[in-house]
């Protein structure tokens, strides 16, 4: 009860800071009993009388005369009644656009003494309802609804009134309003509400057992999805629906105006659904083995949920008729302040969802980015830790990882097996034959070395002496069991060249890498 009456409050505010702030300029208008100086006081009079059901008033802002001849029996109250009703449930009546000037709008294509303050649009054609400047008959001139509309008032409520079931419900329920709607409306509109709602509840459970199986890690968060705030958006547009259908007068207009209910709802059912999208994508990760990536999930729905907030709030004040125009470029402007002060992390953070996706690395791994070498402990929004082999920890800015050569060594299938060998220039050529097919056989026999490649070539001549070359790759990826494999290897390369009657060359200058 509270919510609506300072919705309400609000939304009267608005115009009436507008108004103040132009009294200077205000012209001179009309002393009139009923207030119908200006075309926006005589509509607002009007309809002010009918919300109150005061229609013997509400004729006073009718203009009866040189009406048709079938008319004649028609009273005036009456009039008021169906063209307040047809209004009601026909039109959103924005004052803003009607003229407060004793003179009304110019400019419009019409008479002087006529403005225009809505249009319907009937099964045959499209009707403007006028508003006219009459004389009182003190010489002074007041505006009035227009007789040319008064004339079609009854064919208006023909079409746009009341329906038999309608009909009924205003003769038997009391004439009592709340919030400017009458009470069968209520009826009505809580009762489709109780009708709509078990329906609803039905298909949505059985919606979801289509959608998702029973088996599925998601299956209940979308059951409460569809039967909790989308049930609940359904809902609020069939009573939007049935709402319109039935009218809203002039309180009940300002008060709805503002959408609060529907903004929550639909605020409501965004929220789940980024809490539902989050979930079904963290099963989706998890199946895929992309676990550091699920922590991302956090903040990017939280920033979506932030940013839809931030949007319904800002909706709603627009809809009270607040000017957001100043607060949004006011936002702008903080924006891009905060964006520049924000720099250096939002790099960061993309940088984050870089290795998140993309995963050139994962937790665990290990790697060398520049001179620094070690496995991977954690990767955050902002930095990565690496556990280097001095077993310190590093942190290195996501964004400068992201950019740069990363080295994953715990990405490669298997390990590189690449010793160089010298032998003394005194070997014979059966001794450096020996040693190339018996190292051949070796690497061929080992069942941790693999067929291709593998190569044992003499590749040339140094200042030391012959140089061999072995080149074959370890069928493992753990590096300890590398080193033991290759300690195994070295032995029994050794031990060949022994048993060849040749030897290692002494080195007796340091070449630098492939000089001859």
């Amino acid at each position: 009860m509270l919510l609506p009456v300072l919705i309400l409050a609000m939304a009267s505010f608005v115009p009436a800071s507008h108004a103040q702030e132009s009294i200077a300029d205000e012209p001179d208008i009309v002393v009139d009993e009923f207030d119908r100086g200006t075309p926006r006081r005589s509509l607002r009079g009007f309809l002010t009388a009918a919300q109150e059901h005061d229609f013997e008033a509400a004729a006073e802002y009718l203009d009866q005369r040189n009406l048709p001849s079938r008319m004649k029996t028609t009273d005036g109250p009456s009039l008021a009644h169906g063209l307040a009703v047809v209004i009601n449930r026909k039109l959103w009546i924005d004052f803003a656009e009607i003229s407060d000037h004793p003179d009304g709008t110019s400019g419009d294509g019409l008479p002087s003494y006529r403005d225009k303050f809505a249009e319907i649009e009937s099964q045959d054609n499209v009707i403007t309802l006028l508003l006219q400047r009459v004389p009182r008959g003190d010489g002074e001139f007041i505006w009035k609804i227009s007789n040319k509309t008064v004339a079609e008032i009854p064919e208006l409520y023909e079409e746009f009134g009341y329906g038999p079931v309608e009909e009924r419900l205003l003769d038997i329920l009391p004439d009592v309003t709340f919030l400017g709607v009458e009470l069968f409306k209520w009826v009505i509109i809580f009762g489709a509400g109780l009708i709509a709602y078990p329906v609803l509840l039905v298909l949505l459970r059985v919606l979801s057992r289509l959608i998702v199986k029973r088996s599925s890690d998601v299956h209940d968060l979308v059951r409460q999805f569809l039967t909790r705030p989308f049930l609940w958006l359904l809902l609020v547009i069939i009573v939007h629906q049935v709402t319109n259908r039935l009218g809203f007068g002039i309180e009940a207009q300002q008060i709805a105006r503002a959408q609060t209910v529907s903004i929550i709802i639909v605020v409501w059912a965004l929220l789940a659904a980024t809490n539902l999208f989050r979930a079904i994508y963290r099963v989706r990760l998890r199946r895929q083995g992309k676990e550091a990536a699920i922590v991302l999930l956090g903040p990017l729905g939280n920033a979506i949920k932030i940013l839809i907030v931030l949007f319904a709030i800002l909706l709603w004040l627009n809809n009270l008729g607040f000017n957001i125009t100043a607060l949004l470029a006011g936002l702008g402007v903080g924006g891009i302040a905060i964006a520049l002060a924000l720099q250096k992390p939002l790099e960061d953070l993309f940088g984050a969802v870089s290795m998140y996706t993309q995963q050139p690395v994962k937790v665990g791994d290990f790697c060398r980015f520049g001179e620094v070498m070690g496995t991977v402990e954690e990767i955050g929004l902002r930095t990565t830790r690496i556990r280097t082999l001095s077993k310190t920890v590093v942190s290195i800015p996501n964004a400068k990882i992201a950019g740069d050569i990363l080295d994953n060594y715990s990405m490669r299938k298997h390990i590189w097996y690449h010793p160089r060998l010298t032998l003394r220039y005194d070997s014979t050529p059966r001794q450096l034959n020996e040693v190339l097919t018996a190292t051949r056989d070796l690497l061929d026999a080992h069942e941790k070395v693999l067929d291709d490649p593998l190569r044992v070539r003499l590749t040339g001549f140094s200042r030391e002496g012959f140089k061999l070359d072995i080149y074959a790759y370890i069928a493992t990826t753990d590096y300890a069991e590398f080193l033991e494999i290759a300690e195994e290897l070295n032995l029994a390369t050794i031990e060949i060249v022994t048993k060849s009657g040749t030897g290692f060359a002494i080195p007796g200058l340091m070449l630098a890498p492939g000089e001859l």
